[in-house]
């Protein structure tokens, strides 16, 4: 038996080995959970990357003869010209987006001469057999489409184009060119990430109701508007009023990957993961993921019951106990509200064309609300609106009677 003057000794060595095993054994608890949820997480992702390399990307073109290729390899070229020539073209463009058609046609020869390249990419990428954009790098290096005001003035340079051609009275031509436009912001806006999506549909606008205010809608032929009906019903089908949020989900999973090593203090994991940053990226990834399938499907939802939806779900993961995951859920009903006005805009033209054809068609839903567009006839014309903010000019058209 010990001395009495030694227990006090045992005693620190026996809690100092307690200590040990309590540690060694939490590791190994930790890291067992961290290798079980990493597995579960690369599963997935092989899952949703699977998913993705099976799509066909295939969309019918608005106008014209389909051509082989890939659609995205045409709109890169477009948007790399476009981001040389604003370097010296910048003024000029926003000066253009002043004139009127007259003074397009007849000031703007060798503005749009300079752009006719890049404009001849984009019709040739709108009219390639496939639309499949480009997984985006998480290190925001250009890839596809690079940036929000490259693509702009793509859409612009064919909107010049068709603003010309309409004032020499060549219609069809005109159509042919916003329709090129309005397929490359559809293109755009149906499969990329968000920040890709939101692009489109900014590019979605501008080649349908921006292209076409009434006065120069009502100088139409019938030629060509009924090509303009039939190109915006083909785009209007083939792009649904919701995210598609696989995209964001592969570029998510990157970039959350990436995250850890960087050694951002944003990124350290709470005791409810036991400090393990893996445990915490692989939990976030997976909560994101769940929303998303929530949401896909739940999409035949009319956009009020749908909207009040998506908004539960994001305010469930922001206040929740992963900070990583609260990081990651995007303002995704202000994104889909902004999809589903673009949708709007461009429905809103396809109402007023068949007016100006005389076509008597059955309601068109409203993607911003539970039920068809709106129309009413009144002293100035057919009033044609949407839910929400009917003052908002992509949420209302006056058609001249």
């Amino acid at each position: 038996m010990l001395p009495v003057s030694n227990r006090p000794r045992r005693l620190v060595l026996l809690g100092i080995i307690a200590s040990l095993a309590v540690l060694l054994g939490s590791a190994a608890f930790v890291q067992e959970r961290n290798d079980a949820i990493q597995r579960g997480m690369d599963a997935r992702v092989r899952e949703l990357q699977a998913a993705w390399n099976a799509r066909s990307f295939a969309r019918p073109v608005a106008w014209g003869e389909v051509a082989p290729g890939n659609a995205f390899d045409h709109y890169d070229l477009a948007t790399s010209r476009a981001a040389e020539l604003l370097r010296a073209d910048n003024d000029a463009l926003v000066a253009t987006l002043r004139r009127s058609d007259a003074e397009v046609a007849e000031q703007t020869g060798e503005l749009r001469a300079r752009w006719q390249p890049v404009v001849d990419a984009l019709r040739a990428g709108a009219h390639a057999e496939r639309a499949m954009p480009p997984l985006q790098p998480i290190d925001g290096a250009p890839t596809g489409v690079n940036g929000l005001l490259s693509c702009r003035w793509v859409a612009n340079a064919a909107v010049f184009a068709a603003r010309a051609a309409r004032h020499e009275g060549r219609g069809v031509e005109a159509v042919q060119h916003t329709l090129d436009a309005a397929a490359f912001g559809a293109d755009i806006a149906r499969h990329g990430t968000l920040i890709q999506q939101m692009i489109g549909v900014a590019m979605l606008t501008i080649g349908s109701g921006e292209a076409w205010p009434e006065p120069a809608l009502a100088r139409l032929d019938q030629d060509a508007l009924s090509l303009l009906a039939d190109g915006l019903e083909r785009i209007d089908r083939s792009l649904p009023p919701w995210l598609d949020q696989d995209a964001e989900l592969l570029f998510l999973a990157r970039a959350l990957r990436s995250q850890p090593a960087s050694g951002d203090g944003a990124t350290r994991a709470p005791w409810r993961f036991l400090f393990s940053e893996q445990w915490m990226v692989a939990d976030a990834f997976d909560r994101v993921a769940d929303l998303a399938a929530e949401l896909a499907r739940t999409r035949q939802l009319p956009w009020p019951q749908r909207q009040a939806l998506i908004e539960q779900e994001c305010a469930t993961i922001a206040n929740g106990d992963n900070p990583l995951a609260a990081n990651c859920v995007p303002n995704l009903a202000n994104a889909e509200s902004c999809l589903r006005e673009g949708i709007a805009s461009l429905r809103l033209l396809r109402m007023a064309v068949d007016r100006h054809l005389g076509r008597d068609l059955p309601p068109v839903r409203d993607p911003l609300g539970d039920g068809p567009i709106r129309v009413r006839v009144t002293d100035e014309g057919v009033r044609l609106w949407c839910a929400g903010d009917d003052q908002r000019p992509n949420r209302a058209r006056l058609v001249a009677r």
